[in-house]
């Protein structure tokens, strides 16, 4: 039979009985086994099944791996800072904030949830602490240098929207050691479930948070 390999004990004789008796025991190996009516052509066939099926776990292992690496990256360790703390608070609200990016000579604003990337690192070039947020497709990335947050002034004030009707607006306001804001995070969201969360933020950590 094809793929099989087999011994038959040579019985004809005692000479050659006790020359097979001498012999050291064989190594028997198991071959795969195929029957005899299949073709050369169907054994490729079942090759080339056996290589796609090693393919295909090989590729679901791969993706298994990624989602641990992208796993990894948002993997909530113990905050190194104060204010490290609260972005990560901002962050885990999954709330739509304003961002407002002052900068000489030009203004930044965009509405957006801090998320769903929370990622501190190490600046390569500078050596500062960082904290990343980006949105789903990375298409918005919030750059935070956490070391720059002198203070953290959380407000609650009232003004009049188009309609002339009052509304409250609810901001975090981020500032250097100079008193230069480096941002700012307005509420976009005016549900009880924003306005809660802003309100448990100012009596966990005060109107005003010095780090």
């Amino acid at each position: 039979m094809s793929g099989i390999m087999v011994h038959e004990p040579m019985r004809s004789s005692s000479s050659a009985f006790q020359m097979i008796s001498s012999m050291p025991s064989p190594i028997i190996t198991t071959a795969t086994k195929y029957p005899s009516s299949v073709s050369s052509a169907s054994h490729d066939m079942f090759m080339f099944a056996s290589l796609l099926t090693s393919s295909s776990s090989s590729s679901s292992s791969s993706s298994s791996l990624s989602a641990e690496n992208r796993d990894d990256e948002n993997s909530s360790s113990p905050p190194s800072s104060l204010a490290e703390q609260i972005l990560h608070d901002f962050h885990a609200s999954k709330l739509s904030f304003r961002i407002i990016v002052i900068g000489n000579g030009a203004i930044l604003e965009s509405t957006s949830p801090l998320g769903p990337t929370f990622k501190p690192s190490i600046s390569p070039k500078s050596g500062e602490r960082l904290i990343t947020f980006a949105n789903m497709d990375a298409s918005l990335e919030f750059h935070v240098k956490v070391d720059e947050i002198a203070k953290i002034v959380f407000v609650v004030s009232q003004s009049n929207d188009q309609q002339q009707q009052q509304q409250s607006r609810r901001v975090a306001r981020f500032i250097n050691a100079n008193g230069i804001p480096i941002c700012s995070l307005l509420l976009a969201e005016t549900t009880k479930e924003g306005e809660a969360w802003f309100e448990n933020m100012m009596e966990t950590y005060g109107n005003e948070v010095v780090m």
